[in-house]
């Protein structure tokens, strides 16, 4: 199993740095079971297609229509394809970060009139990626 993984942003307040975590109360818990250990802190820039969005996209947006349409989850691939016919895109694959971005939040939009209902990343545990 890969190390637990969060996102956030390191905004400025008060006259200081800070660390604004996406999920901070997960993030709390496991520092309360580190306790008395040692451990490696990587930070790194993050430029927004990540694995990790796209798991999102799969798990979260797809599953999404898919439950909404009538597909069972082992049909994602045609749910996708018709997400991108909706969309009028005919591949994601080359997409890079500020076209994928675009891309998750105009279907995100569509899905709303439709009644599909989509969490939003920051409020999903996302401990492993799909």
């Amino acid at each position: 199993m890969r190390p637990p993984v969060w996102y956030g942003t390191v905004e400025f307040k008060n006259g200081k740095d800070r660390l604004t975590l996406d999920n901070p109360q997960r993030f709390m818990d496991l520092l309360a079971s580190m306790r008395g250990r040692r451990f490696e802190l990587v930070l790194k820039d993050y430029d927004g297609a990540s694995k990790s969005d796209r798991g999102y996209y799969w798990a979260e947006i797809i599953m999404a229509f898919a439950e909404h349409m009538g597909y069972p989850p082992e049909e994602k691939d045609q749910v996708h394809d018709i997400i991108k016919q909706m969309m009028g895109i005919e591949s994601t694959k080359k997409f890079k970060a500020l076209q994928w971005k675009e891309y998750v939040e105009g279907v995100k939009r569509k899905a709303g009139p439709l009644g599909i209902r989509i969490r939003e990343k920051k409020h999903i545990d996302m401990e492993e990626e799909p």
